[in-house]
């Protein structure tokens, strides 16, 4: 279907599943898009190459980067932190409710990503939960500007078990926000870490034996 030049949309819908899953199964397929009257025909493969192009970029840079910060064991407390709690689809977010978690993220952030990488926050809280003072707290935690706009959870529907209510709510700190270049290269350290982990996992095993 890609190839016959059907948008993502389009080959969501027909499979039934989510337009970012046909993406992520679609990111290395050439496209074979027609420009329009006297658009060129290649547009939609040229503008993939140079994506490609970007990743590869990218990802040259962070092995270089990786080679500066591998015996730094913050630089793996980081990576390890955000493998277990950051998003992991196409943008470097992490949520938490805890304040110490959120401050060692932005602390690793401060060290290792440029300083002037754009980044927000944005809070959810239950309704009992003072939004403003909840923006002021996340806003003191993390150093970064705070969305204006508190999403709110209501507990109180019958389809919903209780839960224990964080009082400031939870934060989501959204990093190169419009940007997927250091979320290519965060992941691409974390795959390296996880190498690393289960490399020395199974040096581990073949002692045992």
């Amino acid at each position: 279907m890609r190839s016959a030049g059907r948008s993502l949309k389009a080959i969501a819908a027909r499979l039934n599943i989510a337009k970012s899953t046909a993406s992520l199964w679609l990111r290395d397929m050439p496209l074979n898009l027609r420009g329009g009257d006297g658009g060129d025909p290649d547009l939609g493969n040229k503008s993939h190459r140079r994506a490609v192009q970007r990743v590869r970029h990218w990802r040259l840079e962070a092995e270089i980067l990786w080679e500066r910060y591998a015996r730094e064991p913050f630089f793996f407390a980081g990576l390890g932190l955000y493998w277990g709690e950051g998003t992991k689809l196409r943008a470097l977010s992490i949520s938490n409710s805890d304040p110490d978690l959120l401050r060692c993220w932005v602390s690793w952030c401060r060290k290792y990503l440029p300083k002037n990488i754009q980044q927000i926050v944005r809070v959810t809280a239950h309704l009992d939960v003072d939004g403003e003072r909840a923006k002021r707290f996340w806003k003191r935690v993390t150093g970064y500007p705070v969305a204006a706009h508190v999403t709110r959870i209501d507990t109180r529907k019958k389809d919903r078990s209780p839960t224990r209510v964080a009082i400031h709510g939870t934060a989501r700190i959204q990093v190169g926000v419009g940007s997927t270049e250091w979320f290519v290269k965060v992941m691409y350290w974390i795959s390296c870490l996880k190498r690393m982990w289960c490399n020395g996992r199974m040096r581990a095993f073949q002692a045992l034996r």
